[in-house]
């Protein structure tokens, strides 16, 4: 069985590398525009992850692999203007720096497509650099690394199965057994503590067979290390549940013996922490929560999680009061409540079976619900013919 491990965090003492070798940096899972989180704090915390330790001066290749937007954003959301300013910023930190920029679009209900701003504002500023949106499964030879790279997005067909399938094909058609490297949005069963339907997961063996160095996966925002795969996780934390630490993943390429990988945290990432008071006192209660409390920054989260009989939460106006600039909130549930979560979680999982809305298939689906309702076939008809002249 491979076990997970991580690098610690490094300065910006980047490892020396051999000629021909050259080193990449991978994110994923920005989620600008998140409801919860202040979308320029957490844009001031990338800035200082690429541009505060010389990272454009030691690696040759930036991905950012898949779900950068949270959801769909009106053109007038507050935080837009902020991440156009910051496309705009990395698309020419990274012409200057003459790194290659490949953005890799995410869960289709968090990117909707969103990443057409990186090309717009590439076009706009006139820029020669090497930057591409991708937004299918592709291989892409990039010329100036000298290798291979294959791009996976989010949800690319009904099933991980089929996107195995169509990799595959592509590599047979392109005459390559192997690539050098792959970017990914999904996940391996290994990431995730419970099992899911086959189909839903990408199969670890077969893309560790086919990647030459390193598997760099997004969507669980949760890092890990196993075997090839480096899933860099979140590079904030966005929700109660991921206390642990938070950054991005810099990798080597090329060295011979000597490629490795490190997780490098975000100190600047949002705090959000929960308190378990199940067995306490109210008095131990409160102590435990001042503790949680004191010294984290303003706009931190901290949850109280208790019994809904425990006397904790009889005291969360006088909480507030206390940290006024703090968010607290309560999380009334019983001990064995976890468990029965889980429970449904997995069973509704095991049936799940995602469906793909585009040109070629909305057609059918809408097809199937007109049979439900009392429509003539005429009727149906002249529905569908109006859907495709729409689509």
């Amino acid at each position: 069985m491979r076990m997970t491990t991580s690098k610690p965090s490094v300065s910006s003492n980047w490892p020396a590398l051999p000629e021909g070798a050259f080193a990449f940096a991978s994110f994923s899972d920005l989620h600008w525009g998140h409801r919860r989180n202040d979308t320029e704090r957490m844009i001031q915390a990338f800035d200082k992850s690429v541009y505060g330790n010389g990272l454009l001066s030691y690696i040759k290749l930036l991905v950012l692999a898949g779900d950068v937007f949270d959801r769909l954003l009106n053109l007038n959301d507050e935080s837009i203007f902020a991440i156009d300013r910051w496309i705009a910023r990395l698309l020419k930190r990274c012409a200057e720096a003459g790194v290659v920029l490949r953005v890799l679009e995410g869960t289709k209900s968090h990117d909707r497509a969103q990443s057409q701003r990186f090309e717009m504002l590439y076009e706009f500023l006139e820029l020669k650099s090497d930057f591409r949106y991708v937004k299918d499964v592709e291989v892409e030879y990039i010329a100036s690394l000298g290798c291979q790279v294959l791009f996976i997005p989010d949800e690319a067909h009904t099933s991980t199965v089929e996107t195995k399938e169509v990799v595959q094909a592509m590599l047979q058609a392109k005459g390559l057994q192997q690539v050098d490297l792959a970017v990914m949005h999904g996940y391996f069963q290994h990431q995730l503590p419970y099992d899911t339907k086959e189909g839903s997961y990408h199969d670890l063996a077969y893309y560790e067979s086919i990647v030459k160095h390193w598997i760099t996966i997004g969507h669980v925002h949760t890092r890990s290390r196993v075997g090839k795969a480096l899933a860099q996780g979140s590079h904030d934390r966005l929700s109660h549940g991921e206390e642990e630490a938070k950054g991005f993943v810099v990798a080597t390429c090329r060295h011979p013996g000597k490629d490795d990988a490190w997780f490098i945290d975000n100190h600047h990432a949002h705090v959000y922490r929960t308190v378990t008071c199940y067995d306490m006192t109210a008095e131990h209660a409160l102590a435990a929560i001042d503790a949680a409390c004191e010294g984290i920054p303003t706009g931190s989260r901290v949850r109280i999680e208790a019994e809904p009989e425990h006397p904790v939460f009889e005291s969360m106006l006088m909480l507030t009061n206390r940290w006024p600039l703090l968010h607290l909130t309560k999380h009334i549930k019983s001990k064995s409540e976890k468990s029965t979560v889980e429970k449904i979680l997995e069973d509704v999982l095991s049936k799940w079976t995602p469906i793909r809305i585009d040109r070629e298939s909305i057609g059918p689906l809408i097809e199937k619900r007109l049979l439900k309702r009392e429509m003539d076939a005429e009727q149906r008809h002249r529905v569908l013919t109006h859907l495709q002249e729409c689509v």
